[in-house]
C-alpha cells in the first residue's frame, strides 16, 4: 500500500512500484467496466419502465387496452412500447395471434388492431 502514498518511498522499502501499480490499474479498469454496466442496464430498465407507468396515470385508456390484451388466450406476454402508444401482446403463433386480433376487433371495434408476425416479414399469416 506505499506505492498509492508515495511511488519514491515503495521503491526504498523494496515494494516492487510497477507491478503495484498495474495491480491498482487494471482493478481500477475492471471496477469502472462492471459501474458502467449496471449504470447501463439501470437505463435501459428506467427507459422502459418509466414510459409505461407515466402512460398509464396520464392516460387510463392505456390500462384498458392492456387489461383487455392480457385477457386473450394465448396471450404470453403484454407490453406497452416504450416508443409511443403501441400496446401489443405476443403469441406463440400466428394462428393466435390472428384470432385474438379477430376477437379484439369484434370487442372494441373502435380501435385499430392487427396481427403481425416478429421475425421474417414474407412469412404469410395463417387463417
Amino acid at each position: 500500500m506505499a506505492v498509492t502514498v508515495h511511488e519514491d518511498l515503495a521503491r526504498a522499502e523494496g515494494v516492487p512500484a510497477l507491478p503495484v501499480r498495474l495491480v491498482f490499474m487494471i482493478l481500477i479498469a475492471v471496477v469502472i467496466a462492471l459501474a458502467m454496466k449496471i449504470v447501463g442496464i439501470l437505463m435501459i430498465t428506467s427507459l422502459l419502465i418509466i414510459p409505461a407507468a407515466a402512460a398509464r396515470r396520464l392516460a387510463p385508456e392505456v390500462g384498458t387496452v392492456l387489461s383487455k390484451l392480457e385477457t386473450l388466450k394465448g396471450a404470453r406476454l403484454v407490453r406497452l412500447s416504450g416508443s409511443g402508444a403501441t400496446c401489443f401482446a405476443v403469441f406463440a403463433t400466428p394462428r393466435e395471434a390472428l384470432r385474438a386480433a379477430i376477437l379484439l376487433a369484434e370487442k372494441a371495434p373502435d380501435w385499430w388492431v392487427t396481427a403481425g408476425i416478429l421475425g421474417d416479414p414474407r412469412q404469410p399469416l395463417m387463417a
